[in-house]
């Protein structure tokens, strides 16, 4: 009874499949997985290797040309520093120049409101020339009037 427990018959269609056919079946694709698992380890492996050396290759070729790169560098930062304190000064002196336009433009609103006001009083004035003349005039019309109603009542006739 011992054998029989660790065997297993199954039917299908007739046809028996012994427990051991299975057991076989499943170590296959145990042993398939295995291997695939095995795969990729294997491709992973060899890509960080293969960076790996790339990345040292590299660092060799920084380094051997480290300090002709120096010297570029220090020339290259010698020219950036002055391009850079000649952008200041030309910036500095631009605000300068924006200063000065903005206090001349303030001066100029200034002296336009003067001339504005200064306007406005001749344009005054001379609406109270004219009422003025225009009331001398009315009068010397009248005065004239008058004269002449004199004058011809005078003479003798």
């Amino acid at each position: 009874m011992a054998e029989y427990l660790n065997q297993r018959v199954v039917e299908d269609g007739g046809r028996q499949k012994d427990g051991e056919m299975q057991n076989g079946i499943r170590l296959c694709r145990i042993v398939a997985v295995s291997f695939g698992l095995l795969c990729v380890l294997q491709v992973t492996l060899n890509i960080s290797l293969r960076l790996a050396d790339r990345e040292r290759d590299q660092s060799s070729v920084i380094n051997q040309t480290q300090p002709e790169r120096r010297g570029q560098d220090d020339t290259c930062k010698d020219q950036l520093a002055l391009e850079r304190d000649q952008v200041r000064a030309e910036r500095d002196q631009l605000e300068a120049e924006r200063v000065q336009l903005n206090t001349e433009r303030d001066q100029l609103k200034m002296e336009r409101d003067q001339v504005k006001m200064e306007r406005d009083q001749l344009n005054r004035e001379r609406e109270q020339l004219n009422r003025d003349r225009d009331h001398l005039n009315r009068e010397r019309d009248h005065l004239n009037r008058e004269r002449d109603q004199l004058g011809a009542n005078c003479r003798p006739g």
